[in-house]
């Protein structure tokens, strides 16, 4: 029974993990940081994307920002030694 119970709680899990997705929020000290959905036009802390399709091989450029992401985020949030960061994820497919 041990064995049965030590598989079926991963496996129930892994259903609801987030492969593909984006950073929607940023909270600094309480502090909350917007993202916009992919093709967002508004200033944020997060960087915009354009997709979140996945990026296939662990040496390919857009591994690092995203694919046709056109620049870094317009905004800078403040955050000091020891603030608490706190960050939301959510699905490329809407859900969170």
């Amino acid at each position: 029974m041990k064995f049965a119970s030590s598989i079926l709680v991963p496996v129930a899990f892994a259903a609801s993990a987030l492969a593909h997705g984006l950073v929607t929020q940023i909270t600094v000290d309480g502090t909350v940081y917007k993202g916009n959905d992919p093709n967002g036009k508004e200033p944020s802390i997060i960087r915009l994307v354009d997709t979140t399709s996945p990026v296939k091989g662990a040496t390919n450029p857009d591994m690092n920002c995203g694919m046709g992401s056109p620049q870094p985020a317009a905004d800078i949030g403040k955050a000091m030694p020891g603030s608490k960061l706190e960050f939301t994820w959510a699905s490329g497919f809407g859900g969170n």
